[in-house]
């Protein structure tokens, strides 16, 4: 829940005050940026469970919106860094100290519909699929001895998003989203490395909205 509340004060911001005098939907090329925070989940590799901190996320992207509709493809960073590992051996579980963090490097091509309103704020949903690379730096200490990941991977991912943007101006809009992430094949035997959280950013149209 700690990385849900920042988002709820952007949000009541987004509320429609008048729907006079307000632009119509954007259409057109487009650039966006958005930013916000994972959590990533427990990674278990059978015998060691490792639980990561909440991380950053920054996703770039260039599309075309066709109204009710919008296409683009995206950039996105994910970063999180180890919290604590725990061994289940024999029937006990031995706390270890760990280190370090896994990183992912994405490309989607993604789709979003949006629920057609008469005021500037819209609600949308969407996802996409692409290319995702995964590095892992986590080591951890068992026993005095030094274990350390140290791989990288290269998988189909995939995300899926729900959210809201608002009309600021003619060619500028802000949007808050929830979003979660996963990879289609298991990186390890036994669980696949999935996320989830919120973003927030902006998205500015090269052609003017008409007004109203």
């Amino acid at each position: 829940m700690r990385i849900v509340w920042p988002i709820a004060a952007f949000l009541g911001l987004l509320l429609p005050a008048k729907a006079s005098s307000q632009p119509l939907p954007s259409h057109g090329p487009y650039l966006s940026i958005g930013g916000g925070a994972l959590q990533t989940q427990t990674f278990s590799n059978g015998s060691v469970d490792t639980s990561f901190h909440v991380g950053p996320s920054l996703e770039v992207a260039a599309g075309y919106d066709f109204g009710d509709f919008r296409a683009d493809l995206s950039s996105v960073y994910g970063r999180a860094a180890a919290e604590n590992a725990s061994l289940h051996l024999f029937g006990a579980t031995q706390n270890l100290a760990t280190t370090g963090s896994i990183q992912t490097n994405s490309i989607f091509l993604n789709g979003y519909y949006y629920v057609p309103t008469k005021h500037k704020v819209r609600p949308y949903l969407g996802g996409g699929v692409g290319y995702t690379r995964l590095g892992c730096g986590v080591g951890a200490s068992v026993f005095g001895i030094n274990y350390e990941c140290g791989s990288s991977a290269s998988t189909l991912g995939y995300q899926a998003k729900l959210g809201v943007t608002y009309q600021s101006t003619t060619q500028l809009e802000l949007f808050a989203e929830g979003v979660y992430r996963g990879l289609t094949s298991r990186v390890s035997t036994y669980d696949s490395l999935d996320s989830f959280g919120v973003q927030a950013g902006l998205r500015y149209h090269f052609q003017a909205a008409p007004a109203k």
